[in-house]
């Protein structure tokens, strides 16, 4: 990530223009209009969308048959040495200019861009605003089809599908590039839910945004917020995690508190009611860690003892059970764990010597141990592995040992285990790492993965359809394919 930023923050508008009824007019252009404005772009990547110039009568209708020239240049240009890049000159094709490779290099406010062609009177966009980049990873979270970085500067940024405003950006435009969450919290933690996705700052205070049909965002409404929200309640959070529809936070003291979706008693309060503000999980019981799944949850003690709740048809409580439970309930076996981790229908546990289990559904192999049985209660994970964390996603796994080395196991059918391939694979396999890339973190999502990079870079590996690798794919037309092996996400 060594190239400086470029993120979009603001659209470019349609300027000097007057939209015809009747777009493929005949005739002779007269001038120019911006059309199609772009939104976002990444470190040293295109700006996505791309600029698109249109070639127009005087009424403003698109001359389908003009073929002229269109040059793009910087207008107003603030910052010092900054520089457009990219094929500035482009043909007119069915009367439209397209420049899907200009990129920026330093941030500012206040930027334009002009377009021209020979005679014609040519157009100048509003101005806009180049961000900072993503820089300095200090870990990576996924979302069902969306992801987020926070850096070691606890700057928070995310990218990939959008609709629900998932990407905390004000917007509900799907970008294939980083772009920072508004409001500029000094995120101390940060995570990826179903459709929405959650921080806590490093004053202790929550905010989340995205969906929240069910009232995921626990700030006592049930309505989507495309920006933070800050949770109800005077609460001083220490960790977050975001699940399918409900999420979940642990307290400086201790104590956890659930909110969002509940008929499957996904929050641990002893019932099964919905709930749009935190309710605290019933038991009394003192926690260090807690992590929200796609319909259950699980936390560790203090003392590192499991306990889960929830759904449970597939045993993802662990309890050597398959009967749900509003209220947490010990994983069987008494082991001791460092850290634990919910995914859809499964969860997996780390203890303090790397060794990993596994329980739940196993039906693409995700629980790592070399077979496709179900488990209601922890089993070993496959290998002499010795990890460092193992994090439950959709139908697949993914940990990174204590020698910085990924590994991945379960479904495939995206490539999201990273192995070059999209053969499911029920043992942990080595993640097709970039020559000299070792990872710190990974995380799996439902289609796709992400990993944190020792040296502060990110990359993401399968399923690319929103743009939620970080590439900077191009979202238009055909989805971008998915990837079988990391790809670096833009800065």
């Amino acid at each position: 990530m060594s190239q400086l930023p470029i993120l979009f923050l603001a659209a470019f508008a349609l300027a000097s223009c007057k939209s015809g009824t009747e777009p493929g007019a005949s005739g002779t252009p007269d001038h120019l209009i911006f059309s199609s404005p772009p939104t976002t772009t990444g470190g040293g990547a295109p700006i996505i969308p791309p600029v698109t110039v249109w070639l127009v009568n005087p009424s403003g209708q698109l001359i389908v048959s003009a073929t002229d020239a269109v040059t793009i240049a910087l207008g107003t240009n603030p910052p010092v040495g900054a520089i457009l890049s990219g094929t500035l000159t482009r043909p007119g094709v069915g009367g439209i200019a397209t420049f899907n490779d200009l990129s920026l290099n330093v941030a500012g406010t206040g930027y334009t861009l002009v377009a021209s062609s020979g005679t014609l009177t040519g157009s100048t966009s509003i101005s806009f605003t180049v961000t900072p980049p993503m820089t300095g990873v200090a870990t990576v979270t996924t979302g069902y089809a969306f992801s987020c970085g926070r850096t070691s500067a606890n700057g928070g940024f995310c990218w990939g599908h959008n609709t629900g405003g998932e990407l905390g950006q004000g917007t509900i435009v799907t970008t294939s590039a980083p772009l920072p969450i508004t409001g500029g919290y000094a995120a101390a933690a940060l995570s990826g839910g179903g459709s929405q996705a959650c921080l806590t700052t490093t004053a202790h205070k929550a905010y989340c945004w995205g969906h929240n049909y069910f009232g995921e965002l626990g700030d006592g409404t049930t309505n989507r917020d495309s920006v933070p929200s800050a949770v109800m309640g005077a609460y001083l959070f220490d960790s977050i995690s975001a699940g399918g529809a409900h999420t979940c936070a642990r307290t400086t003291a201790g104590a956890a508190y659930c909110w969002g979706f509940n008929a499957t008693g996904d929050l641990g309060h002893g019932d099964t009611v919905n709930s749009s503000v935190p309710v605290p999980v019933s038991g009394g019981l003192t926690f260090k860690s807690i992590s929200a799944g796609q319909h259950h949850s699980c936390a560790l003690t203090t003392a590192g003892a499991a306990y889960c709740w929830g759904q449970n048809t597939n045993g993802e409580l662990g309890s050597n059970a398959t009967a749900q439970s509003n209220v947490p309930v010990a994983v069987f076996g008494g082991i001791v764990f460092a850290s634990i981790s919910s995914g859809g229908t499964h969860a997996c546990g780390v203890t303090a010597a790397g060794v990993a289990w596994c329980w739940g559904g196993n039906l693409s192999g995700e629980l790592g141990t070399g077979n496709n049985t179900p488990s209601l209660i922890p089993v070993l994970v496959s290998g002499s592995h010795v990890f460092a964390s193992v994090r439950a996603g959709g139908s697949h796994s993914c940990g990174v040992t204590t020698a910085n080395v990924a590994y991945c196991w379960g479904g495939n059918g995206q490539g999201q285990l990273g192995i070059g391939s999209t053969t499911s694979k029920n043992a942990p396999t080595a993640v097709s790492a970039p020559a000299g890339v070792s990872f710190s973190f990974v995380i799996a999502a439902n289609s796709h993965s992400c990993g944190a990079t020792t040296t502060g870079g990110a990359y993401c590996w399968g399923n690319n359809a929103e743009g939620q690798l970080g590439n900077g794919a191009i979202l238009t037309g055909t989805p971008p394919p998915p990837s079988n092996v990391p790809v670096a996400v833009l800065p």
